[in-house]
């Protein structure tokens, strides 16, 4: 199903043999230059209500911290907040090419991200055009879910028809899918720290992921603190001057 508000989409794809299911999103309330101040806001409006009623467990933006500005982010995460709907963001590289920094973070989190779906959860991810990053990255959690990567790119294009057409995204899962095959313990989370503590329904999955995404970003922060503030103290000033 495939679920459009004014200029905003959200593809689902069922999340491979598991209830729970992914959403591609393109970014909430972007306006191009040139739009009214007023248009601006309706339009997030629009597109934050279209997410409060596809009701997902968790929201990760895929923008990174100069983008959250550029995309006129600053109220998501508040705005989520008060539908009780959690948000963390997680960036991935504007060439839609997970970079090595990417791939290390990802170890950690994405047996959380599994958990949730096998739970029946939904999880909705966003970047900027919702077909790049966010294509990429629902058909890595297929992948890593058990399903072939020609199957996981096939049923990611049925949902977004531009979707992972890139060669580098094709033979980056190619690569996750013969990593999977030769140690299935690594993709599967084996041996990460918290793993056990990860709930088996949605509410206690997403939770827990939340928390170690957020311990994740703090790791980071605390090894960036004295070349950039962090991005949610950015994004606090910029909802105080809007």
């Amino acid at each position: 199903m495939t679920l459009s508000i004014s200029r905003f989409w959200i593809a689902t794809v069922g999340a491979g043999r598991t209830r729970g299911k992914i959403g591609m999103a393109t970014c909430p309330g972007w306006a191009p230059r040139g739009y009214t101040s007023a248009g601006a806001v309706k339009d997030f409006e629009q597109d934050m209500g279209a997410i409060v009623r596809w009701a997902p467990s968790l929201v990760l933006t895929l923008l990174d911290h100069d983008e959250l500005w550029e995309y006129r982010l600053g109220l998501l995460p508040q705005t989520l907040g008060e539908h009780s709907i959690p948000w963390q963001q997680f960036p991935i590289s504007p060439t839609g090419i997970p970079d090595e920094a990417f791939e290390l973070r990802w170890r950690q989190a994405s047996p959380a991200l599994h958990d949730m779906l096998r739970a029946g959860s939904k999880l909705l991810v966003h970047c900027s055009d919702g077909m790049l990053r966010s294509g990429l990255l629902a058909g890595l959690l297929l992948v890593e879910l058990g399903c072939r990567p020609e199957d996981a790119i096939n049923r990611v294009r049925a949902a977004r028809p531009d979707a992972l057409t890139m060669p580098e995204q094709r033979s980056f899962l190619l690569r996750q899918e013969i990593a999977r095959r030769a140690d299935p313990a690594r993709l599967a989370g084996a041996g990460q720290p918290g793993q056990s503590a990860l709930g088996t329904q949605p509410a206690s999955a997403a939770a827990h992921l939340v928390t170690g995404l957020a311990r994740l970003k703090q790791t980071d922060s605390e090894a960036t603190e004295q070349r950039e503030p962090s991005p949610l103290v950015e994004l606090a000033k910029y909802r105080q001057s809007r």
